[in-house]
């Protein structure tokens, strides 16, 4: 799982979920809902979170 400090599920209702999902992971960044992703709309053109997250997105995938 994947999200923002200040996204719309909250840190805690997501380390809550990992806890309940055997094996999953949980990332967590600093950021909006979307900006993490470089959702034009959320992130207002900022895309330096999203330039950060991703490495770790792809290497999750990888590893998958």
């Amino acid at each position: 799982m994947l999200l923002a400090d200040r996204d719309v599920i909250r840190p805690e209702h997501g380390v809550q979920l990992v806890r309940a999902i055997p094996g999953s992971q949980l990332m967590i960044v600093p950021g909006n809902h979307g900006d993490y992703l470089g959702e034009q709309a959320a992130s207002d053109g900022d895309l330096r979170t999203m330039r950060t997250t991703l490495p770790f997105i792809l290497r999750h995938l990888d590893e998958a």
